[in-house]
């Protein structure tokens, strides 16, 4: 008998790269989403509230808000017409 043992990157369970990919293309699509309702592209903590208003985060395939073993990071530029 064996068992599937998830890889582990510094002690955490690592999400795999399907995951991944998930997520970020539920970023992208998120934060036209917000630019067409706001007129701008979002930063981090924008987009975080952005997502919760639309109970967007429990369709991620991770942990947005505690990515780790990751970190995740999203930079507007200051007119938030790119991020």
């Amino acid at each position: 008998m064996g068992a599937a043992i998830p890889p582990q990157v510094n002690g955490q369970a690592e999400i795999s790269n399907g995951n991944l990919v998930t997520a970020l293309r539920l970023l992208n699509t998120q934060e036209y989403n917000y630019r067409d309702e706001s007129g701008r592209f979002a930063a981090l903590h924008e987009m975080l509230g952005f997502l919760r208003t639309k109970g967007c985060l429990s369709k991620s395939a991770m942990d947005l808000e505690n990515p780790k073993p990751y970190e995740l990071t999203i930079t507007s530029s200051p007119d938030g017409l790119h991020y």
